[in-house]
């Protein structure tokens, strides 16, 4: 080969933004472009609507309640198995279908002065890992006003009939 062929000739280059060289005019640029900004404006939402549907399935309130309500429907009716004193709380855990008393466990069942039941069922996470449900045998009874509840520096809120969700404010 002759060395006239390794030349390479200014003219074979295209200048910056002449787009024209490549089969791409400005239009289908302006297109691209847009549809970039849209698949990234649509990451952007799923990612938002991930982390929605992550903070309902790990945050107690009403709608992680309607995810969480056909585990906690089972527990009430096995409440009265646990031998309770009036005033007493003991710790219990779910196990086989069943709450059975145990001596560490992060769920109780309460008995009142005035012999009403309430399971409270701890969910971790939340401020501090204090989040969970408190069912009341009684669902007349305000379970942020209850002597065996009223913390300070806790959310109530009534999340069903005779549910009740709890959540530390404290940061």
């Amino acid at each position: 080969m002759g060395r006239g062929s390794d030349i390479l000739v200014a003219t074979d280059i295209a200048p910056l933004g002449d787009a024209s060289r490549d089969g791409i005019d400005e239009s289908e640029w302006r297109h691209m472009i847009k549809l970039l900004g849209y698949l990234a404006a649509g990451a952007v939402a799923l990612f938002v609507l991930f982390c929605l549907a992550f903070m309902v399935m790990t945050s107690v309130g009403h709608l992680n309640f309607l995810f969480e309500r056909w585990t906690l429907q089972s527990l009430p009716s096995t409440i009265r198995e646990v031998t309770v004193a009036p005033g007493e709380r003991v710790m219990v855990e779910h196990r086989d279908g069943r709450l059975k008393r145990t001596e560490i466990a992060r769920d109780f069942v309460i008995r009142d002065a005035d012999g009403r039941l309430f399971l409270e069922v701890d969910r971790g996470g939340g401020h501090l890992g204090i989040q969970g449900y408190i069912y009341s045998d009684d669902p007349d009874v305000d379970v942020s006003k209850h002597p065996a509840f009223g913390r300070e520096s806790y959310e109530y809120k009534h999340v069903g009939a005779h549910w009740w969700s709890y959540d530390s404010t404290e940061d």
